[in-house]
């Protein structure tokens, strides 16, 4: 495993299809470039249900379209109230009869990840399933250390908790998990 506080290392890596820990506006994260590689290294490393899906983050709402069904007007005036942000939406998912969580997240260093790997990214929780969320690097289980391809070392300010997520599929929408922000219809 690699550490390193270099922005451009890390988007060489993810490139490459290696996965690592980088800080999140929320908690930090296990990130990775959407591949099925990578899903089965983070679904391994974490212990997770592969039926469960990850969180896409995006840097812009040009990105976000590349992803999901037309939004309603309804749908617009939401994710304009909350992005970026520390809140995941649930959408339709572009070409297929699936959902997906997406976040554009409130934090400059992310969103220049983004923009250097050129797509989103992949995340979740620095956890193994079931288990709490890390709040700090003293609390990364070595079991996901010692699997995991890169960690970005450099301290960077978050909220303590995991993001909220609402599902906006359904009318009214629908706050499937409370998190760092209160969400109102």
């Amino acid at each position: 495993m690699k550490k390193t506080s270099s922005i451009q290392e890390i988007a060489h890596a993810l490139t490459n299809q290696q996965v690592g820990i980088f800080p999140c506006d929320t908690i930090w994260g296990l990130i990775a470039v959407d591949s099925y590689e990578t899903k089965q290294k983070l679904i391994a490393i974490k212990k997770r249900d592969p039926k469960k899906s990850f969180i896409y983050l995006i840097n812009s709402f040009k990105q976000l379209n590349t992803l999901i069904k037309p939004l309603s007007a309804k749908q617009k005036h939401i994710i304009n109230r909350y992005w970026p942000g520390a809140i995941t939406f649930i959408f339709d998912q572009k070409d297929t009869n699936k959902t997906i969580a997406i976040r554009y997240p409130d934090m400059q260093l992310l969103q220049d990840l983004i923009t250097l790997i050129h797509c989103p990214l992949l995340s979740t929780s620095v956890n193994i399933s079931s288990q709490k969320n890390c709040n700090s690097e003293d609390d990364f289980p070595l079991e996901i250390v010692n699997k995991i391809d890169f960690l970005y070392l450099k301290k960077e300010k978050q909220h303590t908790q995991a993001s909220t997520i609402v599902d906006l599929t359904q009318d009214p929408f629908k706050i499937l998990r409370e998190g760092s922000v209160l969400f109102e219809n």
